[in-house]
């Protein structure tokens, strides 16, 4: 009998073994797994651009809600007042809640401009060059402290402000339009968001010319003007130290304050961006008084520090740590041999002693009384320093 030879058959398991993914095969899962959302976001806030808050959405853009202020576009300054502008209302938070201050603008000699001033009734003795603060925000034309100033001292001070203006944008107003009125007098109004408005200026230009250096980067640049979501990161990233602030304050002396913290922040010089602020600050300053002296050497360049409401108010044991600015612009004015008038301890004196409330609750400003106590300061210490022809 003959052996029975058998076949073997090879094992084959019912269960295959799966490839592995590869890695580029993960990494393309996390770009869509991050993609996705941020695409999502992107096409809701196209759909509802209204959901997005203003604060994110003028990140690069802060001259976008601009008509609401009765402005207008500028190549050079970014935008300026609208010429002929007749009591425009312009919307504020008020103490009692939603208001509206309105402003009127006058040529000054310049067709294509408006300035927040009563005009001109004979040769200019001040040019008064700033921000919301020279331009008197949120308070009629007549309670704004350049024009009581202009009653007391019996001179006609030019008013070039711009509310939102950085201190480059400061610059060129006074080259652009207030050196030609050959002022006696420059005064440029100091106040410490001045410093924010000029790192952003820098680097994102404001709609002025595009000259910051975010504006080289065509890309950059592009992302900012159509991608939300671009703008939400940027957001967030420039108020980082803000954000850290706001969940690590913890002060004994004085309750947790939104306002508060974001001035601590934004006058840190620690923070980078502040500081670096504060640079382009100072150097728009000297600019502008070179501009001043080149064009005629006997013309007065004065520097006003004004302070904000929680500076003004706060418990004297934070006192320094809130003037560390001041400190810093004394210096500053001490070194250059700049004449600068720090408003912060009249400003106080007077808050403490009859006890009154000198700017708005809720908006940031001077209210009417505020601004008729700094002109009073002013004019006191401007007759102090002696070399001013002020009139009685």
């Amino acid at each position: 009998m003959s052996a029975v030879k058998t076949k073997t058959i090879p094992f084959i398991s019912a269960i295959e073994k799966k490839p592995k993914p590869s890695s580029g095969g993960i990494v393309g899962l996390i770009v869509l797994g991050v993609l996705l959302p941020l695409l999502a976001i992107e096409a809701l806030a196209q759909l509802f651009p209204n959901s997005i808050p203003l604060e994110v959405r003028s990140v690069f853009q802060p001259e976008q809600d601009q008509p609401l202020k009765g402005l207008v576009p500028d190549e050079t300054l970014g935008y300026k007042y609208a010429p002929d502008l007749i009591d425009f209302a312009v919307p504020f938070e008020g103490d009692t809640g939603p208001g509206i201050y309105r402003v009127s603008t006058v040529s000054l000699g310049y067709a294509e401009a408006g300035f927040r001033d009563d005009g001109l009734s004979g040769e200019v003795f001040a040019v008064v060059i700033g921000d919301s603060y020279a331009s008197c925000a949120s308070v009629s034309l007549e309670t704004c402290w350049v024009e009581i100033l202009e009653q007391q001292t019996g001179q006609d001070w030019a008013n070039l402000g711009v509310v939102g203006y950085s201190p480059q944008q400061e610059e060129r107003m006074l080259a652009r339009y207030g050196l030609s009125l050959q002022p006696k007098v420059v005064v440029w109004v100091f106040f410490p968001n001045d410093l924010n408005d000029a790192w952003r200026f820098e680097q994102f230009g404001s709609g002025a010319a595009q000259e910051g250096q975010f504006w080289r980067n065509p890309v950059l640049a592009w992302l900012a003007r159509h991608s939300t979501v671009y703008n939400m990161g940027a957001f967030f990233w420039y108020n980082r130290a803000l954000f850290y602030n706001l969940v690590t304050f913890n002060n004994q002396t004085v309750p947790r304050d939104s306002n508060l913290v974001w001035w601590l922040t934004y006058t840190d010089l620690t923070i980078p961006e502040v500081a670096d602020g504060l640079r382009l600050t100072q150097q728009a300053i000297l600019n502008a008084r070179q501009q001043v002296l080149a064009q005629d050497e006997k013309t007065q360049f004065i520097v006003i520090l004004f302070p904000y409401r929680e500076q003004v108010y706060a418990p004297a044991e934070l006192q320094p740590q809130l003037d560390q600015l001041n400190q810093a612009m004394a210096d500053f004015c001490r070194q250059q041999t700049l004449t600068c008038l720090d408003l912060t301890p009249a400003l106080r004196e007077r808050a403490n002693q009859a006890d009154e409330m000198l700017y708005f609750r809720k908006d940031i400003h001077l209210n009417p009384r505020g601004n008729e106590v700094a002109a009073e300061i002013l004019n006191e210490a401007l007759r102090e320093y002696g070399r001013l022809e002020i009139g009685d």
